[in-house]
């Protein structure tokens, strides 16, 4: 799912786009001056292995930094599906720090 990330205490607005089939890019601005910093592709940062990984959503946490994500993580393998949710800390680095929060289902369990 596409969208937008405004964070105007932080002076910035992210462009959430993709394609079909594709990871998706996020795209951010500066509020100020319209200026574009460097587009990225969250995906790109997170270790995946096995799990096929999307965004649900992503919204600026008030009065910090950080922008938590949702993730929507799949396990084709062993037949899991849970949610995962980090923090994107450092706009500069584009370092992604994790969250505690995770939880798996799997089908067996769900049917």
């Amino acid at each position: 799912m596409d969208g937008i990330v405004c964070d105007p205490d932080h002076d910035r607005v992210v462009f959430r786009v993709s394609n079909v089939g594709d990871p998706e890019v996020w795209k951010p601005y500066q509020l100020s001056t319209g200026a574009a910093d460097p587009s990225f592709q969250p995906t790109s940062l997170m270790t995946t292995g096995r799990l096929s990984l999307s965004i649900v959503d992503a919204q600026p946490v008030r009065n910090t930094p950080f922008t938590l994500i949702h993730w929507s993580r799949t396990d084709w393998e062993r037949e899991e599906r849970g949610a995962r949710f980090t923090q994107r800390i450092d706009p500069e680095s584009l370092r992604i720090r994790r969250g505690t929060t995770s939880c798996t289902r799997s089908r067996r369990e769900s049917a």
